[in-house]
């Protein structure tokens, strides 16, 4: 397929997530059905890359930084966390006074 204006230019800056990898072991990316080859990254991963040369059927990146990864370990984590904020919790109400040091009635003045 031949695109008439590539939909990347170089130096643009865009995310991506790799779904495959090519004959050479790069990363391949898509964006409107038009391949992205970036070096040494994994199959899942998804980054920001910067475009570093165009052609008529493909573009060439190299990554800039991983963007989604982050967040997806803070989801991983959250669960972690949560027992332990279910044991912060706020101090129960002061107990009772010890019965020795309530005020009883005696039987004296009952009586």
């Amino acid at each position: 397929m031949k695109f008439r204006v590539p939909p990347v230019h170089v130096n643009d800056e865009i995310e991506v997530e790799i779904i495959g990898k090519g004959k050479k072991e790069d990363g391949v990316a898509k964006i409107e059905e038009y391949i992205i080859f970036v070096p040494g990254v994994n199959v899942g991963d998804k980054l920001k890359v910067k475009i570093t040369k165009v052609l008529p059927k493909f573009a060439f990146g190299e990554p800039i930084g991983k963007v989604k990864k982050a967040a997806k370990k803070a989801e991983e984590a959250k669960p972690e966390e949560a027992p332990a904020e279910e044991t912060k919790e706020e101090p129960e109400a002061a107990p009772e006074a010890p019965a020795e040091e309530k005020p009883e009635k005696s039987e004296a003045t009952t009586q």
